[in-house]
């Protein structure tokens, strides 16, 4: 039974969303979105008061999933620059069941969830890159707690991928990875980093989703 419930509860939410952003608005009204779902109105006010209510706590559970992959990762054994791309690229493209990261633009960015998911990446960030520069993978212009800062606000952004965008080449892909980790203070050390990661965004970007999305009166462009 209360599978059920968390089943009918996880539907309203991913639909909820996924109305919000076709609709680029959060003002849904409870019947176009039990329509959608096919759930009757008791179950919908069995878990929430209201859409907003839906949005809440979308917002709430996917920091909290976003924290709780962060902390599993971590616990993988290898090299730290491997955990700490495999971090990174898990928050930059959602989270491990394929669902969007939630964030509401309204209230503004401030990842104030009971799990504290952005000040996690912080400081996992930081814990790894002083563990990968001690093996030699990396190294930081600055010092890492700056660039973890720069890394979480960069990866925690709100934007909207589409399905449909070409996959960039490895060439491409390299080159990106490159500028990007100059942008931030990073310089690998070791070429089998850039080699995993690009492997590692290419077999991500194939089956592209949404991801990390805004949800407020005024979304982003699709890209």
């Amino acid at each position: 039974m209360q599978k059920r419930l968390t089943s009918s509860r996880d539907e309203l939410i991913s639909s909820g969303v996924q109305l919000a952003l076709e609709l680029r608005t959060r003002s849904i009204a409870v019947d176009d979105l039990l329509e959608r779902c096919n759930l009757p109105r008791d179950v919908f006010y069995f878990h929430f008061n209201g859409i907003d209510e839906l949005f809440d706590f979308a917002v709430v559970s996917s920091g909290d999933e976003v924290a709780e992959l962060i902390e599993g990762r971590e616990g993988f054994g290898g090299p730290a620059a491997i955990v700490l791309i495999d971090i990174w690229l898990a928050v930059l493209f959602g989270t491990a069941g394929q669902r969007p990261i939630v964030i509401d633009g309204i209230r503004g960015v401030q990842w104030s969830t009971t799990r504290n998911a952005y000040g996690q990446l912080v400081v996992g960030s930081h814990r790894l890159l002083l563990r990968a520069m001690r093996e030699g993978d990396v190294f930081c212009a600055g010092d890492a707690y700056s660039v973890a800062l720069r890394l979480a606000r960069m990866l925690l952004t709100p934007r909207i991928h589409t399905s449909d965008r070409p996959v960039p080449d490895a060439t491409a892909l390299a080159r990106a990875i490159e500028l990007t980790a100059r942008d931030i203070g990073i310089q690998v050390g070791r070429q089998y980093l850039r080699h995993y990661l690009v492997h590692r965004l290419q077999l991500l970007m194939r089956r592209e989703q949404w991801r990390t999305i805004l949800l407020d009166g005024d979304p982003p462009k699709t890209v």
